[in-house]
């Protein structure tokens, strides 16, 4: 339970003796005054010294990696020369942005292809409608033998589109073929496939490329994953959905949870592969970084547990300020197990007392300050 102080009487004249307030801590220090209006511009906070937990972490390393489904390829589907590159490495994109153009016979192939399929598709459709228009008139043969070209021709008209839509061209684009010119027929574009930067780009004006040829790079770092290496020993304690946090060199902080767990061991690293998601909106943490990850293994109760921030250290030993009567009493303690936010508290202060929990080093600098005013 914390008590917030907001009032403490002032002290009357004289020093605070030792053992005349009857308090049953042992303590070395016969004066200390600290005032109600001190107290209320530290804005100090008391708390009930009682039972609390004390956990265990493991330390794992841990890198910041791309998250994959923020990340893609900019590949050519079919070889031709480098004509313009309009996007360079770290420029922004939007989906569907142009990346560079590409001039290639393979795609004037195909769209003059795809032109003709649909020429002698419409015509075939001509013959039919007339063949239907004569259906009496005209041999049953000749209507037979229209709707088998007209299907023959349609389908020829689909396989050239569907080969347009492999090479990346849209509906708007396969619909405007037929208006472009024929040197604007062996140009097409690289596209950016999502919203992001240029990660990495390999072409050069003028250089040949191909399906082989990964010519750019292109994510966003909105969301990334956090690469947990665990050795075999603390794989019994990581489990999915199971909440870690990580720390940065540079003293950045977050929580994640793991998300995905490797069934295997590598048998070289004798390490398993956890992986977390973490929404990275600023992208303020970045693919390769290297980070700390905290794995809780283990908690345990204790009879008597403080915050660390409550312990003051004065005179290389361990003091807790608790309220004694109108004033504060700086009681040397012993510490016990401790974690990165709590203590165990062995001896010198008991259960029920009240100790400052918040803004403790302002009454340890007051102290220290009346000491060394005392000795002068």
């Amino acid at each position: 339970m914390k008590l917030i102080l907001t009032t403490i009487c002032l002290l009357g004249a004289g020093a605070l003796e030792a053992h005349g307030h009857g308090h049953h801590h042992d303590h070395e220090h016969e004066e200390f005054q600290w005032t109600a209006t001190k107290s209320e511009y530290a804005d100090i906070e008391l708390s009930t010294a009682g039972p609390g937990t004390i956990q265990k972490f493991s330390q794992l390393s841990a890198q910041i990696v791309a998250h994959p489904n923020h990340v893609a390829y900019v590949i050519p589907k079919m070889g031709g020369s480098v004509y313009a590159v309009h996007k360079n490495l770290g420029d922004q994109v939007e989906k569907g942005d142009v990346l560079a153009i590409i001039e290639s016979q393979e795609v004037a192939e195909a769209k003059t292809h795809y032109l003709l399929a649909s020429k002698r598709a419409a015509s075939a459709r001509s013959v039919l409608q007339r063949e239907e228009n004569l259906k009496g008139i005209s041999a049953a043969q000749d209507y037979l033998e229209a709707k088998s070209a007209s299907d023959e021709a349609q389908i020829e008209c689909e396989c050239a589109q569907q080969n347009l839509y492999v090479l990346g061209f849209s509906d708007e684009e396969i619909a405007c073929v037929g208006e472009e010119s024929s040197k604007q027929r062996r140009f097409y574009s690289l596209k950016a496939p999502l919203s992001g930067k240029v990660l990495d780009r390999n072409l050069t004006l003028g250089e040949y490329t191909d399906e082989h040829t990964q010519a750019f790079t292109v994510g966003n770092f909105e969301k990334v994953w956090v690469e947990m290496h665990v050795p075999q020993d603390e794989v019994r304690y990581l489990k999915e959905g199971l909440e870690v946090r990580i720390a940065s060199a540079a003293g950045k902080e977050g929580s994640v949870r793991v998300c995905q767990f490797s069934p295997t061991i590598c048998e070289e690293t004798r390490m398993a592969k956890a992986i977390a998601v973490m929404q990275n909106p600023n992208e303020s943490w970045r693919p390769g970084q290297y980070v700390n990850v905290s794995v809780m293994t283990k908690t345990a109760e204790f009879p008597l547990v403080v915050p660390l921030d409550a312990v003051q250290k004065m005179k290389g030993e361990s003091y807790l300020f608790v309220e004694c009567s109108d004033n504060f009493e700086p009681c040397k303690v012993k510490l016990g197990k401790m974690d990165d936010q709590n203590v165990e508290i062995i001896s010198g202060v008991h259960v029920g007392d009240n100790y400052v929990s918040k803004n403790a080093f302002c009454l340890k600098a007051e102290y220290e300050k009346e000491e060394v005013e005392h000795c002068h």
